[in-house]
């Protein structure tokens, strides 16, 4: 089964995906297509910027958005690209400096 067939972005949409600034901040009400345009720009800086996909993290507000946007990112090929709730990524964090911290 092959990508997901891709909707029409809007022409702001398609500006926030082709933003070549380092930080970008994307809002909008629900169902408007925030994540679809977090999901795209992080594929266009994989495949157009040289960006590792290890480089790249995708926040989302809570679990069950993050699980969805990693659903879509492997619909979209992808792989490697991070997709976190701001809650889990953190405490994922929190744990690896504490492994660190524990060896020394």
């Amino acid at each position: 089964m092959g990508a997901p067939r891709e909707h029409a972005l809007t022409k702001q949409q398609q500006e926030a995906v082709m933003y070549r600034g380092r930080d970008l901040l994307i809002r909008g009400i629900p169902g408007s297509g925030k994540t679809t345009v977090l999901l795209r720009r992080a594929r266009r800086l994989a495949e157009e910027e040289g960006a590792a996909a290890g480089q790249i993290v995708v926040f989302t507000f809570n679990r069950s958005l993050a699980k969805f946007s990693r659903e879509l990112v492997a619909k979209l090929d992808n792989p490697g690209i991070e997709v976190a709730s701001f809650d889990s990524w953190a405490i994922r964090l929190c744990v690896s400096w504490r492994v660190r911290t524990a060896r020394r």
